[in-house]
């Protein structure tokens, strides 16, 4: 049975289930079984005293419609808990059940997103959080275009800018 196994789960690593099933030869089920019954035994205990950071994550699956959230511990990237949906009730079991009685968590990484945030901030409030670089550089962005927008505007209002389109809305900006 364990060879059988191997024979399922090593190219299980390099192609989807339906294509390994193919390969082999098989129904599509029996792969997905050996490998779901493998998965099981792999994290049928995980050493959570070990984990000092956590990565949380949202994917969507069928164009955005159906979300799953993915915890992470972020030093070996093993997947520590992934559940159905992108809110607080989906992710706050998972991390009481994480927290316990263990003060040797030092930070999660996650989306800038209240439903991760405030239950985090409840769950374990001693850690450090780190928030994904790229939201954060796209509502910089945003606000930095909102304030210019805004002084454009303001200049056009006094009579000391441009008209649209001239492209010298900077060189007005700087006489003023």
């Amino acid at each position: 049975m364990r060879s059988s196994a191997l024979t399922v789960l090593d190219p299980l690593r390099f192609g989807t289930l339906r294509r390994v099933a193919r390969c082999l030869g098989v129904g599509w089920d029996l792969v997905k079984d050996i490998h779901k019954s493998t998965l099981r035994l792999l994290y049928r205990s995980i050493p959570f005293q070990k984990v000092r950071y956590l990565g949380i994550d949202e994917f969507g699956i069928r164009k955005g419609h159906e979300y799953r959230t993915v915890v992470t511990d972020l030093r070996t990237g093993r997947t520590l808990h992934a559940v159905e949906g992108k809110g607080k009730e989906e992710i706050r079991p998972f991390l009481k059940k994480f927290a316990g009685k263990d003060r040797k968590r030092e930070a999660v990484a996650m989306d800038v997103s209240s439903a991760y945030f405030s239950p985090v901030r409840e769950v374990l409030p001693h850690v450090e959080i780190v928030f994904d670089r790229c939201p954060i550089m796209a509502l910089m962005n945003q606000a930095i275009e909102d304030l210019r927008r805004e002084q454009q505007r303001d200049l056009i209002r006094r009579g000391n800018g441009p008209s649209k389109g001239t492209g010298s809305s900077c060189r007005a900006a700087m006489r003023t």
